[in-house]
């Protein structure tokens, strides 16, 4: 009889061992499955426990009456019609006083706001009537010079302008100062008037030439004017 070697017995009992470890190994693996199947049943029968407690307490109504019915056809009662409404009489119309109803209120105040309308829209109509196109053009001496009023004053005559309203000078159609005005000059220092008593002593930083488009009957002619006025 053939007797096993030392190394043929290590190996024997290390098959032997390993054989074990897996055998017990998948019979935790076996365990823990059972067991986790027990916990999820008993999660089941819990959740039941608790759906039928709701369902329990959905079906007791909180009615005085202590719950609650289907009514039946014979519990609604059907609409019944007055006998003793008479369908032939005419209605009766009350009296109505326009004079003091909130109509007439109403057409007071739509009345009072027409009226406050016209009379703010009436300025602004009238601005828009008066307003006109005006040339405006502004002779200035060189930067810290001055115009002395005798010299413009001389010039201005020369030119064909003559003082006259609103203490300005004008420039008339004709030479001798009659005809329509063509354009005006106006100092450039407020008031923006001219007075002749004390005009040969004063000095003036420039003035203004100004031409009202709407007013004239050729304003191409008047302007070739103005120019001419302005190169003197």
């Amino acid at each position: 009889m053939d007797f096993f070697t030392p190394k043929e017995v290590l190996v024997i009992v290390g098959i032997i061992a390993v054989t074990a470890i897996i055998l017990d190994g998948a019979r935790r693996v076996k365990r823990n499955r059972y067991e986790k199947l027990q916990m999820s049943s008993r999660k089941l029968q819990q959740e039941s426990v608790e759906y039928d407690e709701d369902e329990d307490e959905l079906d007791q109504s909180q009615f005085p009456s202590g719950g609650s019915r289907i009514i039946g056809s014979r519990d609604v009662e059907e609409p019944r019609l007055d006998d003793n409404f008479d369908f032939g009489g005419k209605p009766e119309q009350q009296g109505f006083d326009l004079d003091h109803s909130i109509y007439a209120s109403r057409d007071d105040d739509l009345s009072q706001s027409r009226n406050t309308v016209s009379n703010v829209s009436g300025p602004s109509d009238s601005a828009s009537v008066n307003s006109q196109d005006v040339l405006v053009m502004h002779l200035v001496a060189n930067k810290g010079d001055t115009v002395n009023g005798e010299s413009l004053l001389e010039t201005a005559v020369d030119a064909g302008l003559r003082y006259g309203e609103m203490k300005i000078f004008h420039r008339h159609l004709n030479n001798d100062g009659s005809g329509q005005v063509l354009f005006s000059m106006a100092n450039l220092v407020n008031p923006g008037t001219f007075d002749l008593n004390t005009m040969k002593t004063i000095t003036t930083p420039g003035v203004t030439l100004f031409m009202p488009l709407d007013d004239i009957e050729d304003p191409i002619s008047a302007l070739e004017v103005m120019i001419q006025t302005v190169d003197t």
